[in-house]
């Protein structure tokens, strides 16, 4: 839980960083609002894109082998941001960032599914996605004022070098048996494994109503936070007129503090909600 914890930290610093630095890239690299724009939906198309096929490969490999390579990609991308030079440059690292955080996000939560138990798995996943606000605190607040004290390539370089020490820790992490915390025979899970999903698992899959119903909620949900998170800098400073400062130091405390909140009191209502009746998930 640790290592992931921590990959997922870095992983939303990554993310928000752009955003905190954003009139500074634009600045230097000369950019509309419509090319800073996609250089944030590039890195989204590079995981969407990614996430499907890797979840194929994730079903039949060493999960800890490939996290490794995915999250050293994440890391060496980070980097390549802060190293880039022109807005092709800055677009290919960011997709690429794309592409790592895929591969680390489907192999993170399929670990997790096999690692917690159903009675504590909510507040498993409550804890890992609690990362992802205190990252995105960290890079509107102290990652902001780092760009300011030297550069905003400099806050990207500090982002991506830890990735490449947490991949290499990922090789040495256990890789349980699919479905491990579901408490059936390890010997049937294996065998399972080395069957491999059926094309009748992924036709339920995707005429689950439950799954596309989640999927289509979170879409829908990311395109409003996503958006907010974003342009929040750029709009409070050029619309409103507020000082940079001021900006860092409120978006990264009133950020991190709702997410922590909602994101915990969700994990646990859930995780309670779910003993009485695992449909009240979805009222929650």
């Amino acid at each position: 839980m640790l290592l992931f914890f921590a990959m997922n930290v870095f992983d939303s610093v990554d993310r928000w960083l752009l955003a905190a630095v954003l009139p500074e890239v634009r600045s230097e690299l000369d950019l509309s609002e419509s090319r800073a724009g996609w250089l944030s939906t590039v890195a989204l198309l590079g995981l969407a894109v990614a996430s499907p096929l890797i979840g194929y490969v994730v079903d039949r490999v060493k999960r800890p082998r490939l996290l490794a390579v995915g999250f050293a990609i994440w890391s060496l991308a980070t980097v390549s941001t802060g190293l880039a030079r022109t807005y092709d440059q800055m677009q290919l690292a960011r997709a690429l960032v794309g592409v790592g955080g895929a591969i680390f996000a489907v192999i993170a939560l399929s670990m997790l599914m096999d690692l917690f138990p159903r009675a504590i798995r909510a507040r498993a996943l409550a804890a890992f996605f609690v990362a992802a606000p205190l990252g995105a605190a960290l890079a509107l607040s102290f990652g902001a004022a780092l760009a300011k004290v030297t550069t905003w390539q400099v806050a990207f370089l500090v982002t991506g070098a830890p990735g490449l020490l947490l991949a290499l820790l990922a090789l040495i992490f256990p890789d349980p048996p699919r479905g491990f915390s579901e408490g059936v025979d390890v010997d049937r899970l294996r065998l399972h494994e080395r069957v491999g999903a059926s094309a009748e698992d992924y036709t339920d899959l995707t005429v689950s109503s439950s799954y596309t119903y989640s999927v289509f909620g979170i879409t829908f949900s990311w395109f409003a936070f996503a958006g907010l998170v974003y342009w929040s800098k750029t709009f409070l400073t050029v619309a409103k007129g507020l000082t940079e400062t001021r900006v860092d130091s409120t978006l990264g405390i009133s950020f991190l503090g709702a997410a922590v909140v909602g994101t915990l009191a969700g994990g646990l209502v859930a995780e309670w909600s779910s003993r009485v009746k695992p449909r009240a998930l979805f009222v929650v």
